[in-house]
C-alpha cells in the first residue's frame, strides 16, 4: 500500500478560504453551510453530470490545491445573489426578514434592493471539498486519499476539526461579523468549535419555532451562542428539505427571532 502524505499545499489550501462561495468577510452577515453540494442541474443528463464530477476531482480540485491558500475576497456576494435558484431566494428572504421585512406584505427582493442595496454577505462552508452527497464511499471512488493525503472522509473531517477550524475561528476574531448563520442542526458541535475556537462559549441557547401555517405542528429548532463582544452564532435548519425551512412562515419566524436576539443589549 502506498504511504499517504499530506502536502504543504493541501494544508495551506484547506486552512484558508477554500470552500467559500465568495463575498466580503467584512460583511455583517456570514452564511455557513457544511460543504458544497455539487448537485445536478435540471438540464444536465446523468452522463454530463458524471463528467462534470470527474473533471472536478481529477482536475479542478487538484489545481486549486496546487495553488495553495485561497484569498479572503473572491467576488462581491449580496443577499440577492443567485435569485434564480431556490436556495438563493431563501437566503434573500431570510436576510430581508432579519432587516425588518414582512414577507406577506412586501416583495423581499424589492425590499433588499431599495432599502439595503449593498447588503453584502460572506458565504462559506465548514469543509472545503465538494460532494454530491455525504457518502464516505465517494472518498475512495474519486481517489481523494491520493489528492489530500488523508485515508478516509472521517479522517478528513477530524483533520479539518483540528487544523481548519482554528483558522476559521481566527477569522472571526479578525473580522467580527455581527451574525454567523449556519445551516444544519446536526452539525451544531462543528459550527460552535469552528467559529468559537479555543475560547469556546459560555452558553448555547435553544429556541423552538412553531409555524402558524400548519396548525401548530410545524416546529423547527434554532440554537444560538455569543462568540465575542460583537458576534453571535445562529445554527438553524437547512433552507430546504422536508425538515428544513420549507415555508415563508418558517423563514419569517426564524428571521424575526434572529433579529430579536441580534438586537439584545444584554444576554
Amino acid at each position: 500500500m502506498t504511504e499517504l502524505k499530506i502536502t504543504q499545499n493541501f494544508k495551506d489550501w484547506a486552512c484558508s478560504f477554500s470552500g467559500c462561495d465568495g463575498g466580503n468577510p467584512e460583511s455583517e452577515i456570514w452564511l455557513c453551510g457544511i460543504e458544497w453540494g455539487y448537485g445536478k442541474k435540471k438540464d444536465q443528463t446523468q452522463e454530463e453530470y458524471e463528467k462534470k464530477l470527474d473533471n472536478y476531482y481529477t482536475k479542478e480540485l487538484r489545481e486549486e490545491i496546487v495553488e495553495g491558500a485561497r484569498p479572503d475576497k473572491q467576488y462581491l456576494l449580496t443577499a440577492t445573489h443567485h435569485l434564480t435558484y431556490q436556495f438563493g431566494q431563501k437566503v434573500a428572504k431570510l436576510c430581508a426578514v432579519i432587516e425588518g421585512c414582512n414577507l406577506s406584505e412586501k416583495k423581499y427582493y424589492e425590499f433588499l434592493n431599495k432599502e439595503h442595496p449593498n447588503a453584502e454577505i460572506f458565504k462559506l462552508n465548514l469543509y472545503p471539498v465538494a460532494f454530491p452527497n455525504e457518502s464516505d464511499e465517494l472518498w475512495e471512488k474519486y481517489q481523494l486519499p491520493e489528492i489530500t493525503g488523508l485515508a478516509s472522509k472521517p479522517i478528513y473531517r477530524t483533520w479539518c476539526f483540528l487544523n481548519r477550524f482554528p483558522f476559521m475561528s481566527k477569522q472571526v476574531e479578525t473580522y467580527k461579523p455581527r451574525l454567523i448563520i449556519a445551516t444544519g442542526i446536526s452539525h451544531l458541535t462543528d459550527f460552535v468549535v469552528c467559529f468559537a475556537g479555543q475560547s469556546g462559549v459560555d452558553d448555547i441557547h435553544k429556541k423552538t419555532i412553531t409555524s402558524e401555517s400548519d396548525s401548530g405542528h410545524n416546529k423547527r429548532d434554532l440554537y444560538w451562542a455569543r462568540i465575542n463582544e460583537r458576534t453571535k452564532l445562529f445554527v438553524i435548519p437547512f433552507l430546504g428539505g422536508q425538515y428544513g425551512l420549507n415555508s415563508d412562515d418558517l423563514i419569517q419566524k426564524i428571521g424575526e427571532e434572529i433579529r430579536k436576539i441580534r438586537d439584545l443589549k444584554n444576554d
